[in-house]
């Protein structure tokens, strides 16, 4: 039976801890626990999205599930790509650049991208970047990632599960399944990417919060 919804997910962690006295609101939170692991180890080409705003001003914040910035760009014509660069850099070119004008360059600061210079008019950005995972639910009952690895799902919040269990001497098992599931799902996305002519640099930013369409 192929394990492809949040309810048969939590039957299958069940049967595998076989413990009476583990509720179904601990096995949601195991499920949670792993999420929130897969948000911090997990970039593929399922994750990514492209959103649009509307930019007129120095600072935009970012998208509310954004995990990994992939590209900046303005859509004029033609189209104008933005180079990401680091605070202390942007603080070095700003007195070099006109105060306001096309903007060249931006920066993550804080929760926001900054623009730089900042926008002498209204410009449309686009945005590509990593997503968060969808959180499994009794509303959000299914996934990509629990539709195509339903492993990575049962391995995964079984490794959550043992440390709450004291179950120590499982702990490495689960580990060791998940961790080898994980690398597959790396090398196989890298190689979908490869064979599609397309590899692009991954800049590591982890970055929340926006007003985006």
């Amino acid at each position: 039976m192929a394990i492809n919804t949040f309810a048969l997910l939590k039957a299958e962690v069940s049967a595998y801890l076989n413990r009476s006295d583990i509720s179904d609101a601990q096995i949601e939170n195991f499920i949670s626990l792993a999420e929130a692991s897969f948000d911090r180890v997990i970039r593929v080409k399922d994750q990514i999205k492209r959103s649009t705003a509307s930019v007129s001003t120095q600072y935009i914040a970012l998208p509310t599930d954004l995990l990994e910035l992939y590209t900046i760009q303005l859509n004029t014509t033609p189209v104008t790509g933005l180079e990401q660069v680091t605070l202390a850099y942007a603080d070095q070119i700003k007195p070099t650049l006109s105060t306001t004008g096309k903007p060249r360059y931006y920066t993550i600061s804080g929760e926001q991208i900054e623009f730089i210079p900042s926008p002498d008019a209204t410009y449309e950005i686009e945005l590509v970047y990593y997503s968060e995972i969808l959180k499994l639910s009794g509303t959000q009952t299914s996934s990509w990632l629990l539709t195509k690895h339903p492993d990575l799902y049962l391995f995964g919040t079984l490794s959550q599960a043992e440390p709450y269990l004291m179950n120590d001497e499982r702990i490495g098992t689960w580990n060791s399944f998940l961790e080898k599931g994980l690398e597959e799902l790396r090398l196989a996305d890298e190689k979908a990417q490869t064979n599609s002519g397309t590899i692009m640099m991954r800049p590591t930013k982890p970055l929340d919060d926006g007003d985006w369409y």
